[in-house]
């Protein structure tokens, strides 16, 4: 859009309406100009703009709008036969924003207020109106009693403020407690809500044996939930036990108490003093490169998984570059040979995972050597 200029002439007509008489150039619409009313014959300068449209300030402030053209303007008389009946002026009214003194007939408070609070026709004194709104909004025992029927819950104690605790009870679960904050709000029982969530977040017998076909364990015992006792058989090793909860078998760092070692298949001498049958289990060694972004090294691990579920769990891309398929006890000792041999190019990790302790740093040379020794 652009912007319209008016000339000396136009603004000059424009102010004639308003019955002021431009004295000064015209420059612009937000550039002052100089001018004289010829009612009260007053002179002035202000923004050429709010001239034209508001008219004279002299002549506005004694009709009673500091505003003209944007609001209503009022005198002395419509104000007091707006004012409520309960208020009384001690001041000549002059514009909305200018403060007079004002009266409250029922408390015979007197104190200086705005006056265009009092244009709606309400009493807004600050006394009488704050007692009369906490009255309205004041609860007794029947009345918590009615909300209390609708929340199936029933008062012990007696009701005395919002802010001083409340003592209820529950009709349905039976549960008992104090309530400490905004008593007046009622809302549902605790245990009942912690019950309901619970139930939203339990798990079903399907979602359970998900879980364990992927540690390659079967559940024996029916199914009561993972609160319960169960037994349980490993697929591999043929090994059964029993458990208090099931809970403890679903965590992911929790397998077969006999086949399975914590901290993902770091193994030790005393492991297999204590299960020598796992000694002649099928085994993999094997030599990874990791990479992201920012970092680049290799891994050199045992598993007996496949290599998607072994490496679901770390936030590296890998690639295989070698890998050795031998018995357990023979896969230990290879793995345990070649961390010993290149234990100066170990690596730290930025991101942590399970096999961090496992990581080296190599050139070309040493990985070809690497892979010599796998083959």
């Amino acid at each position: 859009m652009k912007k319209i200029k008016y000339k000396q002439n136009i603004v000059r007509n424009k102010l004639i309406k308003k019955k002021i008489i431009l004295l000064s150039k015209y420059n612009g619409s937000k550039n002052a100009i100089k001018v004289k009313c010829k009612i009260c014959k007053k002179k002035w300068s202000a923004a050429a703009q709010s001239i034209w449209i508001r008219g004279c300030k002299f002549c506005n402030k004694k009709e009673g709008s500091i505003k003209a053209g944007r609001s209503i303007a009022h005198t002395d008389r419509e104000f007091k036969t707006i004012l409520n009946k309960n208020l009384k002026a001690h001041e000549k009214y002059n514009t909305r924003h200018t403060p007079i003194k004002m009266e409250c007939l029922i408390c015979g408070d007197i104190r200086t207020r705005v006056p265009h609070h009092y244009f709606d026709g309400k009493h807004h004194c600050r006394i009488c109106g704050n007692k009369k709104m906490s009255q309205k909004k004041s609860y007794t025992n029947k009345t918590i009693d009615k909300l209390l029927v609708n929340v199936f819950q029933k008062r012990i104690s007696n009701y005395k403020t919002k802010r001083q605790p409340l003592r209820l009870e529950c009709l349905i679960c039976g549960h008992d407690w104090w309530r400490k904050t905004n008593v007046s709000q009622i809302r549902g029982c605790p245990s009942c809500q912690k019950k309901s969530i619970g139930n939203k977040l339990k798990l079903t017998k399907a979602d359970v044996d998900k879980i364990l076909i992927k540690k390659s364990v079967q559940l024996l015992s029916k199914f009561n939930g993972t609160m319960f006792p169960g037994k349980l058989k490993c697929k591999i090793c043929k090994h059964k036990w029993s458990l208090s909860r099931l809970t403890h078998i679903l965590y992911i760092t929790n397998g077969c108490p006999k086949c399975m070692v914590r901290l993902h298949d770091f193994y030790k001498s005393s492991y297999f003093k204590k299960f020598p049958e796992m000694k002649n289990v099928a085994s993999n060694v094997y030599f990874v490169s990791l990479k992201n972004k920012k970092e680049n090294f290799y891994k050199i691990g045992i598993t007996r998984k496949k290599w998607k579920i072994r490496f679901r769990t770390i936030p590296y891309k890998f690639k295989l570059i070698k890998s050795k398929q031998d018995t357990l006890y023979n896969c230990y000792l290879l793995e345990k040979k070649l961390k010993k041999e290149f234990i100066k190019y170990r690596y730290r990790p930025k991101v942590y995972f399970h096999g961090v302790a496992e990581c080296f740093k190599f050139d070309n040379k040493t990985v070809s050597g690497v892979r010599q020794k796998l083959s």
